[in-house]
């Protein structure tokens, strides 16, 4: 588990808010997402085989503990690292942290960045528009935000996503509201909801803080990508027969699952097969997912859950 502060949400999400609330991540979970949010290109998987994978996977553990059900950072990380490899590892693991709070909070499936998107149209007023909460001073411009997020329910949403290992930090809270705040719209649709996700991880257990400054704004960056085209982008590095050279078929759950040893001995690495044939065919795959978004929490809180995580994507991670 992390504690995160929740706030500013409204209307259907405002039950969300809470000043201290426990999120249900395990340390296998958050490893998982870390490895599906944290990819640096979208053909990376095929340029790196699995290789990025196994660094994602085995960074996660080498720098995470569980202690008294909550996650912290290991002593190796806080003592052993110089500054410059504590802030690559803070940033994926921050990334990760992010997807695995869109998961759980938001119902979201699919969280990519925003450089992954290729030909995407980005249009800007020609200005920056103002936060709607001003918390702290802030003296980085804004500009656009980490990850474009799509719900079970086909809405958009925003995140900007920071992790520390150094302490709060205030200004770097306030550009993330600043940088969220940028976006009008999504498809023409204005995001359901634009949520900064900032952790630190200097304690003795991660804490979050998680802020929602949702305002339409009536100029600034407007996204148009198709879901078609969106989901496509998410799954490419997957979708390709070299990615799985060697992969085994399992049975989990009632589902197929592609699976390919990673990292460590007996750590495997999987896409649902219905999803994986479904994008291959150009398909969007509702009825493969629809599992998924019925399923997900009751999976993850199953007796296999410190062995076993299944994302809401059909990703799969787990050791035997």
């Amino acid at each position: 588990m992390i504690t995160a502060t929740i706030s500013n949400f409204t209307g259907q999400y405002a039950r969300l808010n809470s000043p201290q609330s426990d999120i249900d991540i395990s340390l296998i979970g958050l490893a998982r997402c870390v490895m599906s949010v944290g990819q640096a290109g979208r053909h990376e998987v095929l340029q790196s085989g699995f290789w990025r994978l196994s660094y994602l996977l085995c960074m996660t553990f080498a720098h995470v503990r569980e202690e008294n059900g909550y996650l912290r950072l290991s002593d190796l990380f806080m003592h052993r690292l110089d500054q410059s490899e504590k802030i690559s590892v803070s940033y994926q693991l921050g990334m990760g942290l992010s997807k695995a709070c869109a998961e759980l909070l938001l119902d979201i499936p699919w969280l990519i960045h925003t450089r992954h998107f290729g030909n995407i149209t980005l249009s800007r007023s020609g200005r920056r528009l103002p936060p709607k909460i001003q918390l702290h001073p802030s003296p980085r411009p804004a500009r656009e935000p980490d990850l474009i997020g799509i719900d079970k329910s086909g809405r958009p949403h925003v995140f900007e996503a920071k992790g520390y290992s150094s302490g709060p930090n205030p200004a770097e809270l306030q550009h993330a509201i600043d940088q969220v705040s940028q976006v009008v719209s999504i498809n023409g649709v204005p995001p359901a909801t634009r949520v900064v996700t900032f952790f630190d991880m200097s304690g003795h257990r991660i804490d979050g803080e998680i802020i929602d400054p949702d305002e339409t704004p009536d100029a600034g960056i407007r996204y148009e990508r198709s879901i078609g085209e969106f989901l496509n982008d998410y799954y490419s590095s997957y979708l390709n027969d070299d990615a799985w050279y060697g992969a085994q078929r399992q049975e989990r759950f009632g589902r197929t699952f592609m699976l390919r040893e990673v990292g460590m001995p007996n750590y495997f690495f999987g896409l649902d097969y219905e999803v994986y044939q479904a994008m291959r065919d150009h398909e969007i795959p509702e009825n493969a997912f629809r599992f998924y978004a019925d399923n997900y929490r009751e999976i993850n809180n199953s007796n296999e859950k410190n062995v076993t995580s299944v994302g809401m994507d059909g990703m799969i991670l787990l050791t035997r």
